[in-house]
């Protein structure tokens, strides 16, 4: 897996969570940005201006949602160490509670 790629995707679900936050405090608000009710036009751009606020946010760090996935992939994609008996090599698969830094 693409250290690149992982990041990319971490980032593109941190954007998506950050918008539904975003979408949802809108909505619960009864009305726009702007405190007043909005059209359809209206409703558009903001879902545009919350959508690109919330990809902007991810790219700069966000809640820090997007390493943590980073670094959970990247563990994960790792291969598990070896262990040598002597008779034969066996794979040791570590929970990642105990991991090896």
């Amino acid at each position: 897996m693409d250290n690149r790629h992982v990041k990319q995707t971490a980032e593109q679900f941190e954007s998506l969570l950050i918008g539904q936050i975003m979408h949802s405090m809108r909505a619960s608000s009864g009305g726009g940005w702007m405190g007043t009710g909005e059209d359809q036009a209206g409703s558009t751009m903001g879902d545009f201006a919350e959508q690109h606020l919330a990809q902007v946010m991810a790219q700069q760090g966000g809640f820090g949602l997007a390493s943590l996935i980073q670094q959970g992939l990247t563990r994960a994609s790792d291969p598990a160490p070896a262990i040598s008996t002597g008779e034969s090599t066996r794979t040791l698969a570590l929970p990642s509670t105990l991991a090896l830094k």
